[in-house]
């Protein structure tokens, strides 16, 4: 898959100095002050183990996301 965007990235100053940064190790880690739940995610079934669905729970859970 592939993917033509209308804009020209190579030419927006903020976006290569943000690429630039990014590769130097300053990362953007912002999102991890978001208020976190806590949530247990125990298997369903035992025998089956930990599956996507065991974890799909509250605002961690995959069908939560936009």
């Amino acid at each position: 898959m592939s993917y033509l965007s209308p804009v020209d990235f190579t030419e927006d100053r903020a976006f290569t100095e943000r690429f630039r940064q990014t590769m130097r190790g300053d990362l953007e880690l912002g999102w991890l002050d978001e208020p976190r739940d806590r949530v247990a995610c125990p298997p369903q079934n035992p025998r089956r183990g930990l599956t996507f669905r065991d974890l799909d729970v509250g605002r961690y859970g995959f069908t939560e996301m936009p």
